[in-house]
C-alpha cells in the first residue's frame, strides 16, 4: 500500500505559489510516504509536477478542483450540448495532469438531476464521458472517479457504494477506478469500512478526511475538520482505525 498526502488541500496558497509547495513538499520527507496529491494552474503544472518527482514522490493531480469551480461540469449530463462541453473542460484539466507527469487523475461525475428518474440516462452518459476522456489520455492516466455525498454539499450522481459498485461492474471502459474519501462516504450515512470493502476491485486511491453533518455548524459539509473536531463524523481513533483496516486490506 502506497501513502501520500494531499498537499495543496492542506497548505494555504500552495495552488500558486511555486515556493510554498516546493517547501511543503520538502517537509515531507521524514514521513513514510510515496504519492503526493495537489492541484495548480496551466502556468505550474509541469513545474509541480517536477518538483514532486524530484522528491521522490508519485505526482497524483485533483482535477476534480477544475470541475467543481466551473459550477456546471458534469460528464453525467442528460443534455448532450452540456455533456460535450464538460468532456471538453475535463480534457484541458486533464493536459495539466498530463504535463505533470501524474500517473492518476481525481474526477467527478458531475450532480445529480433535477429529475431523479434520469439517473439511469445520466449514468449512461458518465460512460460515454469516461470512454472519450479514457481515448484522449490512453494508458497515460488512470483515471479516478470520486463517489461523494447525494444530498448534503456536493450532490454527485456517483455517490452510494452499492450504486457505485453496479456501475462500475458494468462500465467497459479500460484504466477508470475510484477515489474512495471516507469523509463523503459519512455525509452519504455510510460506513467506510464497508464501502471500502465492497468497492476494493476497484478502488485505486483512498482519502481519508473527515466532514460534519451537523446542521448550523459553521464546518458542515464537506469540509475536512481536524479529526478533534467535535462535531466531526469521526474521531482520531476511529481515522486511525480505518487506516489499519485499509492497511491490512491492501497489504
Amino acid at each position: 500500500m502506497l501513502r501520500g498526502t494531499s498537499v495543496t488541500q492542506a497548505v494555504s496558497g500552495a495552488e500558486t505559489d511555486v515556493s510554498a509547495f516546493r517547501r511543503a513538499v520538502e517537509k515531507l520527507a521524514p514521513y513514510d510516504l510515496q504519492v503526493v496529491e495537489f492541484y495548480t494552474t496551466s502556468e505550474h503544472a509541469g513545474e509541480y509536477g517536477k518538483i514532486v518527482r524530484e522528491n521522490g514522490y508519485i505526482p497524483v493531480f485533483h482535477n476534480a478542483l477544475d470541475q467543481k469551480r466551473s459550477g456546471w461540469c458534469r460528464l453525467c449530463a442528460e443534455d448532450e450540448d452540456v455533456r460535450l462541453r464538460s468532456v471538453d473542460l475535463t480534457k484541458l484539466s486533464l493536459e495539466k495532469a498530463l504535463e505533470a507527469g501524474a500517473v492518476r487523475s481525481v474526477i467527478q461525475s458531475g450532480t445529480m438531476p433535477e429529475d431523479h428518474a434520469l439517473e439511469g440516462e445520466c449514468l449512461a452518459a458518465l460512460a460515454r464521458s469516461l470512454e472519450e476522456l479514457h481515448a484522449f489520455t490512453g494508458d497515460a492516466l488512470v483515471l479516478s472517479l470520486e463517489p461523494c455525498d447525494r444530498s448534503i454539499m456536493i450532490r454527485q450522481l456517483l455517490g452510494p457504494a452499492l450504486e457505485t459498485a453496479t456501475f462500475m461492474r458494468e462500465l467497459k471502459v479500460p484504466g477508470v477506478g475510484l477515489t474512495v474519501d471516507i469523509s463523503h462516504c459519512r455525509l452519504l450515512f455510510e460506513d467506510p469500512v464497508e464501502t471500502i470493502r465492497l468497492l476494493k476491485p476497484f478502488c485505486t486511491h483512498i482519502h481519508i478526511a473527515n466532514s460534519c453533518v451537523k446542521p448550523g455548524d459553521p464546518l458542515f459539509g464537506d469540509t475536512h475538520p481536524l479529526f478533534s473536531y467535535p462535531n466531526g463524523t469521526m474521531s482520531s481513533a476511529q481515522a486511525r482505525e480505518i487506516f489499519e483496516f485499509v492497511r491490512e486490506l491492501y497489504g
